[in-house]
């Protein structure tokens, strides 16, 4: 059902769909409606099989008092999908050759998680500013073979198998990047005061 409210849409991908790409999604989704931004937010997972939630996401999540849909299953990563988002936030730079694997067009709107978290705030969203001007802009800006790596680094670790602190580092980390996230692309911010 549409309200006739133009949406921003953020998908957030991982493997199986099951723990990062769900936390990212629950988490930037709180932030977003906490900072009035009434963006949609999703996730799918490169290897998604429809299994639920794992168990150990939705502890970490509940802790922090969050409510995931855990018996939802696991999405596929479909190019329909990625066709019908403005932004896609990748947790490893692999996703990205799976991104473009599915859809050279969003592609150049697939980003790494960490990447994005650690923009300048400077070159934040403008409020007047569609969120696909602001990737576009960004995909711009990046060299060609930030995309084409298998460089780990920024990679935010898979906890799976590796237990409750694992997994609650992992939130910790989502978290903290989900609140600087939505300050870059909520396109909320005010003009930036004149320097003394």
């Amino acid at each position: 059902m549409s309200d006739g409210v133009a949406r921003d849409h953020v998908l957030v991908v991982c493997t199986a769909n099951r723990c990062r790409s769900r936390m990212g999604e629950v988490l930037l989704a709180h932030h977003a409606a906490e900072a009035g931004w009434p963006a949609a937010i999703s996730s799918g997972g490169t290897r998604a099989d429809g299994a639920p939630l794992m168990d150990e996401v939705a502890r970490v999540l509940r802790r922090r008092g969050l409510v995931a849909e855990w018996e939802a299953p696991s999405r596929p990563l479909t190019a329909e999908l990625l066709d019908d988002v403005d932004l896609v936030l990748v947790m490893e730079r692999a996703h990205l050759l799976a991104v473009a694997d599915l859809s050279m067009h969003a592609a150049q709107r697939a980003f790494l998680w960490t990447d994005v978290a650690s923009t300048d705030p400077e070159l934040a969203r403008r409020p007047d500013q569609p969120l696909r001007e602001w990737v576009a802009e960004r995909n711009a800006a990046r060299p060609a073979a930030s995309v084409l790596t298998l460089d780990t680094a920024g990679d935010v670790p898979d906890p799976t198998g590796r237990g409750g602190r694992a997994h609650r580092r992992t939130l910790r980390r989502l978290d903290d990047d989900a609140a600087r996230l939505v300050e870059l692309l909520a396109g909320l911010r005010t003009a930036p005061r004149p320097r003394a």
